[in-house]
């Protein structure tokens, strides 16, 4: 090292303190004024609005079988949104990334087998603690995103969910333990288009909200977040396809 060095060194060091020390007001400035300000207005064809679907309402395919209304999109469901120009968010699958992916192999394995399906009824409170953790971890990224919209300066115009989902019901539901009893009740071993619906899904439903939508509105009110949370009725509805 040259002789001068660490007087060069110390130099430098004063520098930096020195500039840190003149810029300090100006980041004080910037810190108290953090969040005060409007986001930027973009003048682009941007609307500034945005509404999140339900998963299946955007793609039928992960609908439990037997559930499916419509081959891919319900246009119903979607329709006044684009009318407005709204941009459209799909959210997870609650159901797809618990109940054994886009199959519900899960699920399958109690409508296979009702004895399973009598022995899950014993452990459907724990699974109930499971799916509520699970879930509260898909809806902390939803509000998230929704945070980080508004934030932006978006408008967040809604949250759609699907009337007597077990997962994402806002006014009705599934009575979990209902359905469980009559798969466990039931002697059909195939499941058929409209069987699951007639047998174990339309006398299951009941008034409340599903454990996703329950963990989305926690979070969302965590947030101080006031976003309208409506419901899509898709079973048996004629919605448009």
């Amino acid at each position: 090292m040259p002789a001068d060095g660490p007087v060069d060194a110390c130099r430098w060091a004063l520098a930096g303190v020195t500039a840190l020390a003149d810029a300090a007001p100006m980041l004080r400035r910037i810190g108290s004024q953090r969040g005060t300000h409007a986001p930027r207005e973009f003048s682009d064809g941007r609307s500034g609005q945005v509404v999140y679907l339900s998963h299946c309402l955007l793609n039928q395919n992960t609908r439990y079988p037997g559930g499916a209304v419509c081959s891919g999109v319900v246009v119903d469901a979607v329709a006044p949104y684009l009318a407005d120009g709204a941009g459209i968010v799909q959210m997870a699958c609650p159901e797809q990334h618990t109940w054994g992916g886009v199959s519900k192999r899960h699920l399958l394995r109690l409508l296979d087998h009702p004895v399973a399906a009598r022995a899950g009824r014993r452990l459907l409170g724990p699974a109930r603690s499971y799916l509520r953790w699970r879930y509260q971890r898909l809806a902390r990224a939803v509000a998230r995103d929704i945070a980080d919209c508004t934030a932006s300066g978006l408008e967040v115009v809604g949250v759609v969910g699907v009337a007597g989902s077990p997962s994402c019901g806002v006014t009705s539901t599934l009575d979990l333990d209902a359905a469980l009893r009559a798969v466990a009740a039931c002697s059909h071993r195939t499941v058929t288009a409209g069987w699951l619906d007639q047998h174990v899904v339309e006398p299951s439903i009941r008034p409340g909200r599903g454990l996703f939508i329950d963990a989305l509105q926690a979070e969302l009110a965590k947030r101080h977040l006031d976003v309208p949370v409506n419901e899509f009725q898709l079973h048996g509805s004629d919605a448009a396809c």
